[in-house]
């Protein structure tokens, strides 16, 4: 009777097979890297413009309950925006609530840096575009009719 030989192999990965996955993964992660912060970026921006949307709105209903008897208003700046009472804006006013935005966006407008809106009525004279860009070049833009109408495109 023969016998066969069998030989002892430890079970388990090879160096190379090991080698090979750890390739794989870091290529897989450095690929991904690039996309999440262009996602984040883009995120940032939908979430600025739903911000600063909302934030329109808000001071526009303000006004039109007339609370504290007063038209109100929004001062926009690059890297910020400032809700405000009153005709006009006055940066030391304790009442003006600022808001900043993420390092990645930036607000421009034609409107001129402030939007106020009438008592009552809700109506502005400072008509125009708000836009939000992106370090990634995206950007979003807010239209504001004289009847304060806001629109987001």
């Amino acid at each position: 009777m023969r016998q066969e030989q069998h030989q002892n192999r430890a079970g388990g990965f090879s160096l190379i097979e090991l080698l090979i996955v750890i390739g794989v993964l870091v290529l897989v992660a450095g690929l991904s890297i690039p996309f999440y912060q262009s996602f984040q970026v883009s995120s940032n921006l939908d979430n600025t413009t739903g911000e600063v949307t909302s934030a329109l709105r808000r001071v526009q209903g303000m006004a039109m309950g007339s609370q504290q008897w007063s038209p109100w208003g929004i001062h926009l700046e690059s890297r910020r925006y400032i809700l405000f009472a009153g005709a006009a804006y006055a940066a030391g006013d304790p009442t003006n609530e600022v808001f900043t935005i993420p390092q990645n966006i930036t607000i421009s407008t034609t409107t001129g840096t402030d939007i106020i809106f009438s008592r009552v009525k809700g109506e502005t004279s400072n008509t125009g575009t708000v836009t939000l860009r992106s370090s990634n070049n995206e950007s979003s833009t807010l239209t504001i009719n004289s009847q304060g109408i806001i629109n987001v495109q």
